[in-house]
């Protein structure tokens, strides 16, 4: 892990721009806020806290309370403590250097060189969409390609296509914004399966040469005419960059891919936490504003993954910041026009044998609303397919079910056609947490598990309705509280370090040591519970689906927790 040179990296001076403006941001909101207005030259780790408890909309004028008063703050003081080499105080200098070791070398302070590389599937096997930033013009940008081959790469045989540049402007305040360019050019006349090579780049026209990014590789999308193809995709939400572990699910994730055979990752929502939900007069910063060189940190610390994997995205509230225009310049989701898709609010795809539908939980899902109408179409088309591409995936940013505290339920907009058309499984986020919810009706429950013989859940919920999962742990401050006891649907529960135990009685009076002396993890860490799943359709009767912690050394190592698996077996014959 890259936080294992943290202690190496001290006595380097270097710092890249990109950090070093966004942590000067950071800290005057401190200095206004913590210590009314007055230079600080360190940073403890209760000021991280508190400053990503305001991101988060945990916050107000006072951001001392806003996390203060959590049951959760101790927990989440003492891990940033550990991140931050056991320290109670470090200057800004070597904060700055810490969060841009995070990034590895990733980072370039060359204005012209292409970075924040990654690819998107777009509805058709034989292309595939690829998208990058610089921050200084690049003239005539293009992508190259080629088949892979066990030999050096001949970049004068490879096929290209030019791309298009463009850029996109938010009020500007006293703080840095986006100057740069993005660009976007789709790689076609592919051989669906064929593993490629692939470079961006354009010509530097202010020292004359041409600017290349690193060589990556991808694999084109499968066409969608096999349904007992193995397909593995990973899911996600809420996991952001260096606020609060969203570097970390990216870092464990990059290793996991080729050991779990996963071939794309779809996150639903909340990507970046760009945005300060809360009104900060003192700073003149209000909570409609959000800081466009944390969508850049973003797309460098996921290039890695982004880069040789599709990356495909729903949109959260932390997304929709000045109109969703980061969101909707920065990513582009495939698009089919007949079924009324709209930009990457609610599209629909096909990988493999699962077909997924993504919407929008920040938008009118009502009857005679547009995004309804796009998923009765999606439904009935995938419904057509279903001999092909058995499994239907249905994502969106907030919960349908979910048992902690506060959460949305959107269960009334969406369980009639949920069930109606027999959707396999569900996944959201929001709350920053996970559950699992079994197969239910207004509430009851149509179907529990079994254990097959290696003692996992194991659902036959044919017309029973979906499995739903909210996942939103993925790297976003988690300080959730459950209802206890536990609704009868919720299966499996899990946030701040523990599996949350089912208490025959209401928690209101329970404390954090209660939770966990009832729970008795063996080897407590509140980063335990930090992660994602991998969904894996491994024929057209079998889907598995897996939690990967964080915590994790590798994905088959013991965790803290055990987390959470289960099977949906579905026979359509």
């Amino acid at each position: 892990m890259r936080l294992l040179l943290l202690l190496s990296i001290l006595g380097v001076s270097f710092c890249s721009k990109l950090v070093k403006e966004q942590l000067s941001v950071y800290k005057k909101i401190i200095e206004a806020y913590r210590y009314n207005g007055e230079a600080r030259d360190e940073v403890t780790p209760e000021d991280i806290v508190s400053l990503i408890g305001l991101v988060e909309g945990n916050g107000s004028e006072n951001i001392d309370n806003s996390i203060d008063q959590s049951i959760f703050h101790d927990l989440i003081i003492s891990d940033v403590r550990n991140l931050l080499g056991g320290k109670e105080s470090l200057s800004w200098g070597v904060f700055e250097k810490i969060v841009d070791t995070l990034y590895g070398n990733q980072i370039s302070d060359d204005p012209y060189m292409p970075q924040e590389v990654h690819i998107s599937l777009t509805g058709d096997s034989t292309t595939m969409k690829v998208m990058w930033a610089s921050m200084e013009s690049l003239e005539n940008p293009f992508v190259q390609y080629l088949p892979n081959s066990r030999f050096a790469l001949n970049w004068d045989n490879a096929a290209k296509q030019d791309a298009v540049s463009f850029t996109y402007e938010v009020p500007q305040k006293w703080w840095p914004v986006f100057t740069g360019k993005l660009y976007e050019t789709d790689m076609q006349s592919l051989t669906p399966g064929q593993k490629y090579s692939y470079r961006v780049g354009g010509f530097d026209s202010a020292n004359n040469t041409l600017r290349y990014s690193k060589d990556f590789t991808f694999t084109a999308s499968p066409i969608s005419n096999n349904p007992n193809r193995r397909t593995s995709i990973a899911t996600l939400a809420d996991h952001g960059t260096f606020m609060l572990f969203g570097f970390l699910t990216v870092d464990k994730l990059e290793k996991t891919m080729k050991e779990m055979g996963i071939e794309a990752v779809f996150v639903a929502g909340d990507l970046s936490y760009a945005g300060i939900d809360a009104d900060m007069p003192r700073a003149n910063i209000t909570s409609a504003d959000e800081f466009e060189h944390i969508w850049d940190l973003l797309a460098i610390q996921n290039e890695p993954i982004a880069a040789n994997y599709p990356w495909m995205v729903g949109n959260g509230n932390h997304d929709m910041f000045y109109d969703a225009t980061a969101l909707l310049n920065r990513y582009k989701m495939p698009q089919t026009p007949a079924l009324g898709t709209e930009s990457n609010f609610w599209y629909a795809f096909d990988y493999g044998n699962s077909h997924w539908i993504s919407l929008s939980s920040e938008h009118p899902l009502g009857e005679g609303s547009p995004q309804r109408s796009f998923l009765v179409k999606a439904l009935e088309a995938a419904t057509a397919n279903r001999a092909v591409v058995p499994w239907v995936v249905v994502t969106l940013h907030k919960p349908i079910y979910c048992s902690a505290d506060g959460s949305p339920l959107f269960a009334s907009q969406l369980e009639e056609l949920l069930l109606g058309y027999d959707v396999d499984i569900t996944v959201t986020g929001h709350m920053h947490l996970y559950e699992r919810v079994h197969p239910v009706q207004e509430g009851k429950v149509t179907v529990f598990p079994v254990k097959n013989g290696a003692g996992v859940d194991e659902y036959h919920s044919l017309g029973r309705g979906p499995v739903h999962v909210v996942q939103g742990h993925a790297g976003a401050m988690q300080f959730e509280r459950f209802q206890q006891p536990a609704p009868e649907w919720s299966a499996f529960r899990m946030a701040n370090g523990f599996i949350t135990p089912n208490i025959s009685r209401p928690s209101k009076g329970d404390t954090i040591e209660d939770l966990i002396s009832i729970s008795k993890p063996e080897n407590f860490k509140y980063t335990s519970t930090y992660g994602f799943g991998v969904m894996t359709f491994y024929n057209a009767t079998h889907m598995h689906f897996t939690t990967v912690s964080d915590a994790h050394k590798t994905s088959k190592d013991a965790s803290p927790l055990p987390g959470d698996e289960f099977w949906i077996v579905k026979s359509r014959i």
